[in-house]
């Protein structure tokens, strides 16, 4: 009678000792597949938020450098306008002002030369 409920308390502890055992490895298998899910999650999450970082970044550089490039363009293109601009009207006077003088100039001549013929005649 003795020798059996030692072999009963022997069979129980084992019991025991093996659903501990199991127990610890269900632990550690969920706790290796939580981490792992977690892992991805975290990679995906900061992977998405280092592509908007970065494709943010890449938008602001891209856009500093179009503007740059098509602020240099309208401003060769407004200089070219402007010097052709300021060119015809500075021709415009130029020659307005020349051709009063050479008119001027003409008439007194003229003026010099019909009232010396007039006297002459």
């Amino acid at each position: 009678m003795q020798f059996e409920f030692l072999r009963r308390y022997h069979q129980t502890s084992t019991q025991k000792h093996q659903r501990h055992h199991l127990m610890c490895r269900l632990i550690h298998h969920v706790t290796d597949q939580v981490t792992a899910h977690v892992t991805d999650h975290m990679d995906n999450h900061v992977t998405d938020h280092v592509i908007d970082h970065m494709t943010d970044h890449v938008i602001d550089h891209v856009t500093d450098h179009v503007t740059d490039h098509v602020t240099d363009h309208a401003n060769n293109h407004m200089t070219d306008h402007m010097t052709d601009h300021v060119t015809d009207h500075v021709t415009d006077h130029v020659t307005d002002h020349v051709t009063d003088h050479v008119t001027d100039h003409a008439n007194n001549h003229m003026t010099d030369h019909m009232t010396d013929h007039v006297t002459d005649h």
